[in-house]
């Protein structure tokens, strides 16, 4: 499916489509450019990092647009792992990277390339030995 089709079918969706807000309507608002730009960088290599001001839509530009790209291209959903770690039920992790690294690759069932969503990644210590040893394995993240 093309970038234009999965963008198509997040405005056919209702729930997508208009939410109500203080009685009125707010219209979604489109991340084309940065999802072309995810899906341009897709397997170069390197780890992304979406960074921008709090409740900009940067968690939802990974999860569900990119997602859904990725699996109309294909990709297996239990190939895309999506961690939130600033959850109650994540704040084990916070001061116990070894653990963290061990429940990641808990999902990891093959050889193929996964796609790790790691939400609010920066609460947990070490966290970029992590990530750099996924990088390294080639296991490709978002963050």
């Amino acid at each position: 499916m093309s970038v234009q089709g999965v963008l198509n079918s997040y405005e056919k969706c209702n729930k997508c489509q208009k939410s109500s807000f203080a009685g009125g309507h707010m219209k979604e608002i489109k991340r084309d450019i940065y999802l072309n730009r995810l899906i341009r960088r897709r397997e170069n290599g390197l780890i992304k990092v979406i960074t921008g001001i709090r409740r900009s839509g940067k968690s939802y530009l990974l999860d569900p647009i990119f997602r859904n790209y990725l699996l109309s291209e294909g990709i297996r959903e239990d190939h895309i792992i999506k961690i939130e770690l600033d959850r109650e039920s994540n704040r084990r992790y916070y001061h116990d990277p070894h653990a963290f690294d061990q429940y990641i690759r808990s999902f990891v069932k093959d050889e193929q390339m996964y796609y790790i969503i790691l939400d609010e990644i920066q609460l947990v210590d070490d966290f970029e030995y992590i990530l750099n040893g996924l990088l390294y394995e080639k296991i490709l993240m978002f963050t």
